[in-house]
């Protein structure tokens, strides 16, 4: 499974995860270790929530959609 296919279905975790990785960028470049670390554990929560949401989500194939 890949974690960017399943990230193209859901857009609000694209731009969520957009603006985490600015976070991650902006501490690494204030050189505040605690910060980036932070971030990054938030960052990397949340993907593991979105990617768990959509394996655990219900899909309807076409062959189940058409009644």
């Amino acid at each position: 499974m890949r974690v960017r296919r399943l990230a193209r279905e859901n857009p609000g975790r694209v731009a969520a995860a957009v603006a985490e990785h600015r976070t991650i960028a902006r501490a690494i470049a204030a050189r505040d270790a605690e910060l980036a670390a932070h971030a990054t554990h938030i960052h990397v929560h949340n993907a593991l929530e979105s990617i768990l949401a959509s394996v655990e989500a219900p899909t309807t194939t076409a062959h189940e959609g058409a009644a």
